[in-house]
């Protein structure tokens, strides 16, 4: 019997780096009263974020741990001791000089804000999943390729 490795990593986040990714999140996206959103850190979204975040693996808590090492190195603190000002001069030194570093971070956050149900309707999005209602599309409007068909490279291939 062949035996496989689990595809998904149960590795939990320590107490320090979900502080440190909760003060990431609401940086990277902070709250909107004229958009009536909330910010990445609101509660919601955040364990969202959290629970999502066990699933990325090593890699994400790699990317919060050199953040912190960063901070302690530079300015002899927690990262999220920081003021906000050096917590974004500090995200934006480790942006420029290692840009892959904070991947994870910006992916899990985005992906997870964007399920939110209070986003989604700010957009005007219906805020249920594709399937299996879907979403209504005109049977035979071969107009909606178009936007493929006029790139610049083709992406598709010739049958």
């Amino acid at each position: 019997m062949t035996s496989f490795a689990p595809f998904i990593s149960i590795n939990s986040l320590t107490d320090t780096e979900i502080v440190i990714l909760k003060s990431l999140a609401g940086l990277m996206i902070p709250a909107s009263e004229l958009y009536n959103v909330p910010s990445a850190d609101d509660e919601a979204i955040f364990q969202d974020i959290v629970e999502t975040s066990k699933r990325r693996g090593e890699t994400l808590a790699r990317s919060l741990a050199t953040i912190q090492e960063y901070a302690v190195k530079t300015e002899n603190q927690d990262f999220v001791e920081l003021s906000t000002e050096m917590q974004l001069s500090t995200i934006h030194t480790i942006k420029t000089t290692d840009p892959e570093l904070l991947s994870p971070i910006i992916e899990v956050t985005v992906q997870c804000y964007y399920r939110d149900d209070r986003v989604m309707r700010s957009l005007g999005m219906p805020t249920h999943s594709p399937y299996p209602r879907g979403y209504q599309i005109v049977q035979g409007d071969w107009s909606l390729l178009d936007t493929v068909k006029n790139r610049n490279s083709k992406i598709w291939r010739d049958t």
